[in-house]
């Protein structure tokens, strides 16, 4: 038992430094909702998660991507983002003015249920801070018409059965 606990606090103490290195911002959701989070990345090999919990049902048309770094760009080229657990793509849309790099990407959307998590992480190579932002519109599901339709003519059935009845009664 006791190697065990040695084996475990190694592996624990091994783990911290790039643990550490992690960061999570964590935002609840609600349909009307425009988040727009970011965050700066002090140093290479750091990255951040953006986890968002939706509090009721609602879509998401897309999202908005963006990282700001100030190596005319190549600290963004080094940089990838993953969205909703997808596999980590890099900026393809970055321009320079100057020093100063932006890079830009958009991804598609989905249906979230109350309660869901989703997230978009970000993973930095570069030796330069790099900023990371996403924003999103949380908007409600459309309901069917043809859903609407069904339940008002139930609605309208039952009714005509109650009078039926009370007329017979």
């Amino acid at each position: 038992m006791n190697k065990l606990s040695t084996a475990l606090a190694t592996a624990t103490f091994a783990a911290l430094p790039m643990m550490a290195s992690a960061v999570t911002v964590n935002t609840d959701v609600s349909i009307g909702d425009a988040p727009s989070v970011s965050y700066s990345i002090p140093a290479s090999g750091d990255g951040v998660t953006f986890s968002f919990t939706a509090l009721e049902n609602f879509s998401i048309d897309g999202f908005s991507i963006t990282a700001n770094g100030s190596n005319s760009g190549s600290d963004i080229l080094a940089s990838t983002y993953s969205v909703l657990g997808g596999t980590p793509l890099n900026f393809t849309n970055v321009f320079a003015v100057g020093a100063q790099g932006i890079g830009f990407a958009f991804a598609s959307g989905a249906v979230f249920a109350a309660g869901d998590i989703f997230t978009v992480v970000f993973a930095e190579n570069s030796p330069r801070p790099v900023s990371y932002a996403v924003s999103f519109t949380a908007s409600a599901v459309p309901v069917p018409a043809a859903g609407l339709l069904l339940l008002t003519a139930l609605g309208g059935a039952a009714a005509m059965r109650r009078r039926k009845k009370a007329t017979n009664a």
